[in-house]
């Protein structure tokens, strides 16, 4: 198997069912650089998990819609990390080259702050 170069990652971390084990996977993973993008991201010490709704259409209405898929209503579970928690484990094996604020998947939850951040990171030697 090839050396991978570039992990690359775009607000995907939060929707999956058990975010710190990928979290962790990808971190410790020998590629060379790491981007994590999208990362929507609770400021204060604690993950904040939530429920999220959309249509169904909005992933990819027209192919559903051929194969007969009705629209619908659909609801996911989604974590914000605490920000604190987040930069612990990518910090522990790569080192950060810049970040940049992504404000485009951040939604407010409560009175929370939630920020927008993506990573740029290379592996420690």
């Amino acid at each position: 198997m090839g050396v991978i170069d570039i992990f690359y990652t775009s607000g995907t971390i939060q929707y999956t069912p058990d975010p710190y084990y990928f979290l962790k996977l990808i971190s410790d993973s020998k590629a060379r650089f790491k981007i994590f993008n999208r990362q929507s991201l609770n400021v204060g010490n604690k993950d904040l998990w939530t429920v999220q709704s959309s249509r169904l259409s909005w992933h990819g209405g027209t192919e559903l819609q051929l194969a007969g898929v009705a629209d619908r209503e659909i609801r996911y579970p989604h974590v914000n990390i605490a920000l604190a928690h987040f930069e612990k484990i990518v910090t522990e094996k790569n080192t950060v080259l810049y970040t940049f604020e992504e404000q485009s998947g951040v939604q407010k939850v409560n009175k929370e702050n939630i920020i927008g951040k993506s990573y740029v990171m290379e592996r420690k030697i």
